[in-house]
């Protein structure tokens, strides 16, 4: 199991039909990832062999609002992954495909949409292991 690496959000998946975009369309989809602007799609976790880990939006795509936060990282067996930063630590359960190039995480989430409704959907994030 080697979950090293450098990993990008490549999907988000509501449960319900939600439209984030403001284009004039009623075209609600489940598919939030095409929603999202490019800083919004720009997610990118860093997890080092000495278990430091970073968390890196809007780095690539020259955004505004840029955040970075570094850390100390841990997988257990079942895919519990626990950071810890800033004195903070938060543990998610993940599915890991067979051969460790792909992720997912679920949540609640609250959206507003283009109507200025709140919809809480459960979520499933997908991050990809890019080529080191």
């Amino acid at each position: 199991m080697n979950f090293s690496g450098t990993w990008v959000l490549t999907a988000v998946v509501a449960e319900d039909e939600i439209d984030l975009t403001d284009d004039g369309e009623d075209n609600a989809s489940t598919d939030l990832f095409v929603q999202y602007d490019d800083c919004e799609k720009d997610i990118v976790y860093g997890f080092e062999d000495d278990r430091a880990y970073s968390f890196v939006a809007g780095g690539t795509s020259d955004c505004d609002n840029e955040q970075t936060t570094i850390g100390t990282w841990k997988l257990n067996e079942t895919y519990g992954l626990t950071v810890v930063s800033s004195c903070f630590s938060q543990t998610s359960q993940l599915e890991v495909n067979d051969d460790f190039t792909e992720f997912t995480s679920e949540g609640n989430i609250n959206y507003i949409d283009v109507n200025g409704e709140t919809i809480t959907s459960k979520t499933t994030f997908t991050y990809t292991k890019t080529a080191m």
